[in-house]
This record gives structure tokens, sequence and C-alpha cells, in this order.
């Protein structure tokens, strides 16, 4: 009887332990899964390429620029998941957005050249609105520098958006010149044919 409550007793305690090892193991496999997935990221995610839905974004601070920075330095441009996990609080995808559109030596910032506004020009006749390969093209320039670009500064349809609002206020002043002109016409003409009634008026008097 004795024998058999320590037997009992026994397999319940490997229970437990079987139990716990494996939710520790479960809880290791889910802590390295979000050391790579990133939940946590750019609020600025149109410009790092991370879906930016959800409460979980954040900005990327300095020390996570400077380890990334030491991490690109340390292993380069091709392995960004080794980035990923010298910096330790984004993924390889985020690594790799924030270093090219943000970090990179090689980023341009700034008043765009004639000859880049040209290139653009031609770029974007061709590849429409793939502004990914049009990005690759001018160098230095990020997705979102192009895709700006064009559509604040380059693209003809503004141009002739502008020159509809000139033509409208134009036509505004036309019409109100025109109108200023027509009203003083008629006090003239009110003027002249009252004073010529008055004129009759004193000439003939009894008439």
């Amino acid at each position: 009887m004795c024998s058999s409550s320590h037997q009992t007793a026994a397999v319940v305690a490997m229970h437990h332990r079987q139990h716990a090892a494996s939710g520790d193991s479960s809880s290791a496999a889910g802590g390295g899964g979000d050391a790579l997935s990133g939940g946590d990221y750019n609020s600025t995610s149109a410009d790092n390429g991370v879906d930016g839905s959800g409460p979980r974004r954040r900005l990327w601070s300095a020390q996570e620029d400077a380890r990334l920075r030491m991490a690109v330095e340390k292993i380069g441009q091709q392995g960004w998941r080794e980035v990923a996990n010298l910096v330790r609080t984004r993924n390889a995808l985020q690594c790799s957005q924030r270093w090219r559109k943000a970090l990179s030596p090689l980023l341009v910032k700034g008043k765009w050249s004639r000859r880049e506004d040209t290139q653009l020009r031609r770029l974007r006749q061709r590849y429409v609105d793939d502004w990914r390969t049009i990005a690759t093209k001018i160098s230095g320039r990020s997705t979102k520098q192009c895709r700006e670009r064009w559509t604040k500064y380059l693209d003809p349809a503004l141009k002739s958006g502008g020159w509809c609002v000139r033509m409208v206020l134009l036509l505004f002043v036309v019409v109100a010149v025109v109108v200023v002109v027509v009203v003083v016409v008629v006090v003239v003409v009110v003027i002249v044919v009252l004073f010529g009634r008055n004129q009759r008026t004193h000439e003939h008097p009894n008439g």
C-alpha cells in the first residue's frame, strides 16, 4: 500500500517536471522568435518598409542606431540576420531598411540637382509607379525621396493644375473689371439722363 502511494507520487512529480520543462522550452523558442521578428518597429514604418499596423510601433533610438552602425561596419550589408542579432531589438528587414533609408553614408539628402530631376523624369516614364526600381537607378536617393520629389514637384499634372488656378483667378479679375466698367457706364448714363431732364425743366418751366 505504501509502495503504491510512493509510485503514484513519483509519477505525479515526473509529470510536473516534464510540463515545466516544456513550458521553459516554449518560452525560449518564443523569445528567440521575438528577437528576429522585431515586433517593435519604427513608427515611420513607410520609410522602413515594415507594416505599420498594430499598437507596438516605436521610433529607433540613438542606441539602436549606434548598434546598427557598428553591426554593419563589422558584418557588412549582406548578412542582415547577423546584423539584427547584434542590434538585438530589431529584425533583419528593419535593420536593412533603416540602414538604406536613414543611416547609410551613401544616402543623399537635401536639394535635388537638375541631373537627378532629369534622370527621375526619364525613369518615371519607363517604370511608372515602380518607385523601388526607380530608386535603385538614382544613386543615393531612397524610394520615398523619389516618390515625393515626383508627386510634389515634377509631376506635370501639378503644373497644369496650377495653370488652371491662375486662369480662374485671371478670369475672375477680368470679370470684376468688366462689371466695374459696366456699373460706371450705367451711372454716367443715368446722371446724363437726369441732368438732361433737369435742364429741359428749367428751360420750359410751364411746359
